[in-house]
């Protein structure tokens, strides 16, 4: 019988950088970044209810997306504001596949590190998943992980194959299952064979939602209000214990759900929830140097509980699902194999 697992989930720390393009174009280079997006969503205030506005929020998307306000470089925070745009390639070759997906009716994770650790290939549900980087290797300080998505495992799920994919909405399917299926070893996520074989078998997972929690935790990232004049934000610092998250270590112990739950609760009870809509389809551009402007400089925890960034659930580019997000993250991998 599969037992309920905490995952500490590493992934690459660089923000994207357009440069002074308007348009950041697909990611084909050989290594995954994060992006700080901005769409409509919908969000858990500080006092329970539920709001819908636009919202930011740090994750990973690998597809097009549109710059809307580049910033000058300021510690931790972002410095490009983008929307995430999909699109139908007309070219072949490599292209990075976005996982985990935050976006539309639920979060999901498809393939990152399941062909060289078997073990993420059949996570009980009700397992927490912290998907981050790790920050300050060389800092005096020492290492600190932040959370850029806590994923979790709800009892939905497909396995599937690149040449026989899950049934999904379209979006999906062309930024990550296909994408998923190009190139060489380089979708492979740290795995030992190339996501790219036509025949790998892949676990595609849904995510517990707001709506639908298990145990009752959902997945979601952390967020602010976009409309708001300090809307950036850098990733959240998770202070846990060192067996379970340890910035030092890509890989830990594994965690039954009973302490999965109290982390849980003692990560997401000072944030709000959110859903996200899907991004829209790629339109024609035209490309022009984005303005300089100056950067806001109050950090998120320097702010009032009210005004700190919200946990939200949100969806994603046209014709793609909403996601959750949250304020705060960090790198790091625990096995379960």
């Amino acid at each position: 019988m599969l037992h309920p697992v905490f995952v500490h989930f590493p992934h690459p720390k660089t923000e994207h950088n357009p440069g002074r393009s308007s348009r950041q174009p697909w990611n084909t280079s050989l290594e995954h970044r994060r992006k700080f997006l901005r769409n409509p969503g919908r969000y858990v205030t500080p006092v329970g209810s539920l709001a819908e506005a636009p919202l930011a929020f740090w994750a990973e998307w690998e597809a097009p997306s549109y710059v809307i306000h580049p910033r000058l470089a300021e510690g931790d925070l972002p410095r490009f504001l983008q929307e995430p745009r999909w699109e139908r390639p007309t070219t072949k070759g490599f292209r990075q596949n976005t996982d985990p997906w935050v976006f539309g009716d639920c979060f999901r994770y498809s393939n990152c590190r399941q062909l060289k650790q078997s073990g993420f290939r059949s996570l009980a549900a009700g397992s927490v998943i912290l998907f981050g980087s790790t920050l300050g290797l060389a800092s005096a300080d020492g290492p600190r992980f932040v959370l850029d998505t806590l994923f979790v495992v709800s009892g939905q799920r497909q396995k599937f194959t690149p040449a026989d994919p899950p049934s999904t909405d379209e979006a999906f399917r062309v930024c990550t299952i296909q994408a998923l299926a190009t190139g060489d070893d380089a979708n492979a996520c740290g795995a030992s064979d190339a996501c790219s074989a036509a025949n790998a078998w892949f676990t595609l997972y849904s995510g517990a939602t707001y709506e639908a929690p298990i145990n009752g935790m959902y997945s979601f990232v952390p967020c602010r209000r976009a409309d708001r004049k300090d809307f950036r934000f850098a990733r959240p610092t998770l202070s846990l214990p060192l067996d379970v998250v340890n910035p030092r270590n890509w890989r830990g112990p594994r965690e039954r759900v009973g302490r999965c739950r109290r982390m849980k609760f003692g990560i997401c009870g000072r944030l709000c929830a959110t859903r996200l809509s899907p991004p829209d389809v790629l339109k024609e551009f035209t490309s022009q140097p984005p303005p300089r402007t100056t950067a806001h400089r109050t950090p998120w925890f320097e702010l009032p509980p009210s005004e700190r960034p919200l946990t939200a659930l949100c969806s994603c580019p046209e014709k793609s699902p909403p996601f959750l997000v949250s304020p705060q993250g960090h790198h790091s991998l625990k096995t379960i194999c």
